[in-house]
């Protein structure tokens, strides 16, 4: 299995996961931690690229892959993906209180824009429930303002700046 860490140089708490297999198969990919991150890919492949959501930052993360075939026959392992600390201009998040009636299940999101110089840094964070922060997509490389994304039917983002519409994926 070949594994690159934020294979598309905006988002440092995702890897791809490139890998072939004889039958076709269906892939789960499960991050460990204290709030497991699992996704599925059920459409059977031979070849697979398989984005990793969810790593902890500065950490050897654990990842478990499930590989089924089509005729059911399961293939299971565990791997080591190993982060880069956050930048430190992102905060530090503090969960002082948990309403679930007041909020949808899942994730949080924040989308962040940091004056620097004249310049803009523009990021949107995901954290757990921990206050771990679990996807970054950096968007500074614009120098100026970078608006609030929009999850997209096909499930990429859609940022808007000055001039241009931009389209990016998870990773």
């Amino acid at each position: 299995i070949s594994t690159k860490v934020d294979p598309g140089g905006r988002a440092s708490l995702t890897a791809l996961l490139s890998f072939a297999t004889d039958k076709k198969a269906t892939v789960t990919v499960r991050v460990e931690g204290d709030i497991p991150v699992e996704r599925s890919f059920t459409y059977p492949n031979r070849y697979h690229e398989i984005p990793v959501l969810g790593l902890y930052p500065g950490k050897d993360n654990q990842v478990h892959l499930t590989i089924t075939t089509e005729n059911n026959k399961v293939y299971e392992g565990d791997l080591t993906i190993t982060t880069q600390p956050l930048s430190d201009i992102l905060p530090t998040v503090e969960i002082t209180k948990i309403d679930r009636s007041q909020m949808e299940p899942g994730f949080h999101l924040v989308d962040m824009l940091i004056a620097n110089n004249g310049k803009f840094l523009a990021h949107t964070i995901i954290f757990d429930d921990n206050g771990d922060i679990r996807w970054v997509m950096d968007m500074s490389e614009n120098g100026q303002i970078t608006y609030t994304s929009y999850r997209l039917q096909n499930g990429n983002w859609l940022y808007l700046n000055w001039i241009d519409l931009i389209e990016v994926n998870d990773i």
